[in-house]
């Protein structure tokens, strides 16, 4: 971020209070001041720290006068500030990236200052820029660039994160003991600002609480339970609402649920088909979903139905979750190598009737210490030729590649690696066709010294697939050792990544 004198006056808090029933905050009549001062503020008229933001922030700005055109901004941008950005400001219009990256808000102008609000809640643990064009009329010398940064604690606000039943839901019991809502934050207000309603509009006599979400959703902070105090009607819909009494841990209204599901007509639509997943060659099938066994974790993919909620424990760890969240894996880790530990899966319907399935699982023999870390399906070079696949060894031992194979075919174990190639602790190996060219110049050397591991005319089958697909580097008893996701490449040049919770498209660095 640039440094300019006027920008150290950003961070300074105003000392006046918004009202809180004001959208828009009304501020005192006193001179706006000679360089901009931007504060900010919660729904309560609690002044913030620009580097804790809630997820609904209210921000002002003293200006000398109103940016008087659209191409004028403001401006809340997702990302963080850089040169090319004040470039821009200088140039105007914005140009598309910048645009882009645009998020909607609402401002006014009260006479002296200029009131910002997000129109939808920022994302938690959010990086933002706030930007204003050069212009002598607002009293901007140079173009105003502002970072902020939104709070990731379950106290800068909420968004619901599943519902039971899930929206759009049929064939739901009309004995329905109870519906479910959880949220990614902490929420307020849940007995006047959560109810149910019924096709006509008016609420169903049901009350709501707050429940521990341990046993519903344990990835959640907040869970509301509704508990319906009469039968609903069959062949019916119904709509689970939440309005303006619902409070984040800021005082901000909670973005409107309107998750609706149907009821049943008869007790014999009351039952769910299960579509099981296909399970790949290095995972166990179950009577209830996948199961990934590594060393020293358990990836359990359930399969999908929408009448029941899960919950599942393995060990002392123990995992709840509602059907919209059962698209991603349930993980447990910190597992022991070689042991057997037992798998329980219990599911809930909305009857609160329950099933128990428990099922043996043994953790592999200690695994090596290897891992996918870059994809290059898409080279500016020829294909397949200057493709290539990056293993990286992140433990303190050296390991042979002797026994591992490289397959893009969940169900195939694939290609032998060579027998007598070692990577040392903490270096990286480029698994590559028999063709590469380290100097062909339209891609990104490798880095001096990188290991090349030929592999034969192609790096897998027929070369890596620019569409994607998914690439498993596993043992030869079919244990799985690392794998990368299946991802398109949107242009050429484009590496896949892995970075702190997802695989990411990044500038390519060979062995680096």
């Amino acid at each position: 971020m640039l440094r300019k004198p006027w920008l150290c006056a950003l961070h300074a808090l105003s000392s006046c209070l918004l009202p809180q029933c004001a959208l828009t905050p009304e501020f005192p009549a006193d001179a706006a001041p000679a360089a901009p001062v931007l504060t900010a503020w919660d729904a309560r008229g609690e002044p913030v720290p620009l580097d804790l933001l809630p997820r609904r922030p209210r921000l002002s700005i003293g200006l000398a006068a109103p940016p008087d055109a659209p191409n004028d901004g403001p401006w809340l941008l997702a990302g963080a500030s850089d040169a090319a950005l004040l470039d821009d400001l200088d140039k105007l219009p914005l140009n598309a990236t910048h645009l882009s990256r645009s998020v909607a808000i609402r401002h006014r102008w009260d006479g002296q200052r200029l009131a910002i609000e997000p129109i939808e809640a920022l994302t938690a643990g959010g990086t933002y820029t706030l930007a204003l064009p050069r212009k002598a009329a607002m009293g901007l010398k140079e173009p105003l660039m502002a970072q902020l940064l939104v709070d990731d604690s379950a106290l800068a606000g909420a968004a619901v994160r599943a519902t039971f039943p899930p929206a759009e839901a049929a064939s739901v019991p009309n004995d329905l003991v109870e519906a479910l809502i959880s949220f990614d934050g902490v929420v307020h207000g849940a007995d006047r600002g959560i109810w149910l309603e019924d096709a006509r509009g008016y609420a169903h006599p049901a009350r709501a609480e707050e429940v521990p979400c341990a046993r519903y959703d344990s990835a959640a902070a907040s869970c509301i339970r509704v508990a319906p105090d009469r039968a609903l009607d069959r062949s019916a819909r119904y709509v689970l609402r939440s309005g303006g009494a619902l409070l984040d841990g800021h005082g901000a209204a909670v973005s409107e649920l309107h998750a609706s599901f149907s009821t049943a007509h008869d007790t014999r639509d009351e039952t769910t088909a299960l579509q099981p997943p296909a399970c790949a060659l290095d995972e166990l099938t179950l009577p209830f979903g996948c199961a990934l066994v590594t060393d020293e974790r358990v990836e359990l993919q359930l399969f999908q139905d929408p009448s029941v909620r899960v919950l599942a424990e393995l060990g002392d760890q123990r995992i709840a979750v509602l059907p919209a969240s059962m698209s991603a894996p349930l993980r447990f880790a910190g597992l022991i190598a070689d042991r057997t530990y037992t798998l329980i899966v219990e599911t809930v319907d909305g009857r609160r009737h329950a099933e128990q399935i428990s099922w043996p699982l043994q953790t592999a023999p200690l695994l090596p210490t290897l891992a996918l870390s870059e994809v290059n399906a898409d080279p500016h070079g020829s294909e397949p030729e200057q493709e290539y696949v990056e293993l990286w060894n992140f433990g303190n031992e050296p390991q042979s590649l002797a026994g591992l194979h490289l397959s893009d075919d969940p169900k195939a174990l694939g290609a032998a690696l060579p027998v007598h190639t070692v990577i040392a602790p903490g270096a990286r190996a480029l698994l590559v066709s028999d063709d590469f060219d380290v100097h062909d110049g339209r891609d990104p050397a490798p880095a001096p010294g990188s290991l090349l591991v030929r592999v034969g005319k192609s790096v897998t089958r027929a070369g890596l697939s620019n569409s994607g697909e998914r690439l498993y580097l596993r043992t030869a008893e079919g244990h799985r050792v690392s794998a990368a996701p299946s991802q398109p490449s949107p242009r050429e040049g484009k590496c896949l990544v892995p970075s702190a919770d997802a695989w990411v498209l990044a500038e390519c660095t060979p062995g680096w």
